[in-house]
């Protein structure tokens, strides 16, 4: 049942968006102020995007892009935001917006794409345009159905797509969202509201002769009543689901016949269990999905047990498990190259920004000495020596203002070079942590610790996508801030083993989730009171208090933990001093770049805390964070 249902997961993910668009279709609005070409020419953008999607899809997003700066412009140009709005170009918006969150989805950035994917939902609600909120609110449900995590999320986002299509009294574009609906209550157990859903669906895609879907309502009708121990219900669904599906051959013939072969294993009539076993593998094979092939070996596997023959049993049990490792070793890897992929793109991405700017720059040089050739007076001489010395004249300020412009070209190149070098570094994680981090779930592994070692791996996987979709950024929200150190802290918990503990303290009513802040700031220094003040404690127990207090346009940071201390040269090496100090002083340059601080006020303090008795008992790292504004 697991391997039928990760199957129905994934297929739903990449074809029920297919279905959505049969379903939903397109909507044609009235505006003001339109310019017919540049719609033309948005269009053909949009077009060509779409086009290249499944080919070069870098290729199909540079379109998708170019089609949103010439609407944004528009929009800004013709101050279309407030009372004058082109539904025209705002539903063009919405779509184009809906486009750039499907490569965001198909480069594996679900949180990027769901960004767009409700900006789209924000253009289309200021157009008050019914039909195309509902598709929006499908897309966004497929997406969060992707996850397990999330399916209560996606249970809202298509309630919410039916009530609106049921309010235009479009009930017959349903079908497809109550299926999905019976799957999510399937897979909570709530078999009462799947069969209330699925059943629905069924009705409504009967009368619309909508077989895809239909066939897709009547396999989990089967595998809820399988389930459910109602063996001859679940066999008369199951096999009205192979009489639809015969008619397109795709993968939904396989997972019939895998289901019937389940449910003949279940009556024990183990011979045409696997006739139906057999049948499914020859279509898995037919359609190269890993995963039916899977489900067919595994099956087959069981029923040769059942009959005592074992060595069928033992050959398509090993082919299981060798397709399994493959599939997990391809996951894995595959999500390694995603990481490098995006980590490629936003270096290239940087490197074509700085070329573009030079190019620019050189131009602007060229039709300036253009524009500055004067047309000498060939009528009187007089005029000549007027022209002569305005001539000198002209030449003289030209050297000074290539000068000038030549100087001026350097150092915003210089600066341009730092801001990328910068970009740069916050997208790269510590070495030196992820050396350690390995060699931490390489000892869980050698010790058997094998559910602490996968909870590690979960969380090293989490908190690198956090710092590679963080560095694309300037500044990030003080909650994002928040999720990060904490993701990290756990982390450290888990390589030393609940040596520390840890708290966290928003004082006078800060609004975390409304509070920008410059990105990678805090984890460095909290990084540095574990390394260079826990880590070495041997009477006590470590920990890390973050206190956050606002204070006029900066957030106060204070980093407090019970650590040795400052400056303890027996419990700390020159090489580990030299680099906490080249960290800190790092912190602090790139904070005083940021935000202008009075003369006595420093970015980023240090102090030893003390007892009655003088001994160190911690430190408190103060830091004074800039405030983003964000427009």
């Amino acid at each position: 049942m697991n391997s039928s249902f990760r199957f129905v997961v994934f297929r739903s993910y990449y074809q029920l968006i297919l279905l959505s668009i049969l379903v939903f279709g397109s909507m044609k609005v009235e505006g003001q102020n339109i310019n017919y070409n540049e719609v033309k020419e948005i269009k053909v953008l949009l077009e060509k995007g779409q086009k290249l999607f499944d080919v070069k899809t870098d290729s199909a997003n540079f379109y998708w892009e170019k089609a949103r700066k010439i609407i944004e412009y528009r929009l800004v140009k013709d101050k279309l935001y407030g009372s004058k709005v082109s539904l025209v170009h705002l539903n063009l918006l919405a779509e184009t917006f809906t486009e750039i969150g499907r490569y965001q989805r198909n480069r594996g950035l679900p949180k990027l794409a769901l960004e767009y994917y409700y900006k789209s939902l924000s253009c289309l609600q200021i157009g008050k345009d019914t039909n195309c909120l509902a598709g929006t609110y499908n897309n966004i449900g497929v997406l969060y159905h992707s996850t397990p995590v999330n399916l209560v999320k996606a249970e809202e986002s298509y309630k919410k797509a039916i009530d609106l299509l049921c309010a235009i009294h479009k009930d017959t574009a349903t079908g497809l969202l109550y299926a999905n609906l019976g799957v999510i209550y399937s897979n909570k157990k709530n078999y009462k509201k799947a069969l209330e859903y699925l059943s629905k669906s069924v009705e409504i895609n009967k009368k619309q002769s909508k077989l895809e879907i239909l066939a897709y309502s009547y396999y989990w009708l089967g595998n809820i009543y399988i389930n459910a121990g109602k063996l001859d219900s679940a066999e008369k669904y199951l096999e009205k689901n192979l009489l639809v599906v015969s008619n397109f051959n795709n993968n939904l013939t396989s997972t019939g016949n895998y289901a019937l072969a389940r449910l003949a294993i279940k009556k024990n009539q183990l011979t045409k269990a696997e006739n139906f076993a057999k049948t499914a593998l020859r279509l898995a094979k037919n359609q190269s999905f890993p995963y039916l092939l899977m489900d067919a070996y595994d099956i087959l596997s069981v029923i040769y047990s059942k009959t005592n023959n074992w060595e069928n049993a033992f050959v398509f049990q090993k082919k299981y498990h060798h397709l399994k490792d493959s599939v997990d070793k391809y996951n894995s890897k595959n999500e390694i190259q995603q990481n490098q992929i995006t980590y490629e793109y936003n270096l290239k991405t940087l490197e074509n920004k700085l070329k573009y700017e030079n190019e620019r720059k050189k131009n602007e040089i060229i039709i300036s000495n253009q524009n500055e050739v004067i047309h000498k007076d060939a009528q009187l001489r007089f005029v000549y020596l007027i022209v002569l010395i305005l001539l000198v004249l002209i030449v003289f300020l030209a050297l000074r203002r290539i000068k000038y412009k030549r100087e001026k070209k350097e150092l915003e190149l210089q600066f341009q070079i730092i801001k990328t070098e910068q970009q740069l570094k916050r997208a790269l994680m510590n070495p030196h942590f992820l050396f350690n981090s390995m060699n931490s779930i390489q000892n869980l592994i050698v010790n058997n610790e094998n559910k602490i070692a996968r909870t590690y791996i979960v969380k090293l996987s989490k908190l690198m996508r956090l710092v590679i979709e963080q560095s694309e950024k300037q500044s990030i929200t003080l909650q994002e801030e928040l999720d990060t150190i904490e993701l990290y802290l756990e982390m450290e918990q888990l390589r030393f083993k609940d040596k520390f503990d840890f708290e966290f303290i928003l004082k006078e009513n800060i609004q975390k989730e409304k509070i920008n802040i410059p990105v990678l700031i805090i984890q460095p220094i909290v990084e540095n009171s574990i390394v260079h003040g826990i880590r070495r404690l041997k009477d006590r127990k470590g920990f890390i208090k973050i206190v956050f207090t606002l204070e006029g346009n900066f957030i106060l940071c204070n980093v407090i933990d019970n650590g040795i201390g400052i400056g303890d040269k027996k419990k700390e090496s020159e090489l580990e001093r030299n680099k906490s100090s080249f960290g800190i002083k790092s912190i602090s340059d790139r904070l005083k770049n940021i935000a202008k601080y009075n003369e006595n006020s420093e970015p980023l303090t240090l102090e030893n805390l003390k007892n009655q008795i003088g001994e160190i008992t911690g430190t408190n790292a103060v830091i004074k964070i800039p405030l983003i504004n964000v427009l």
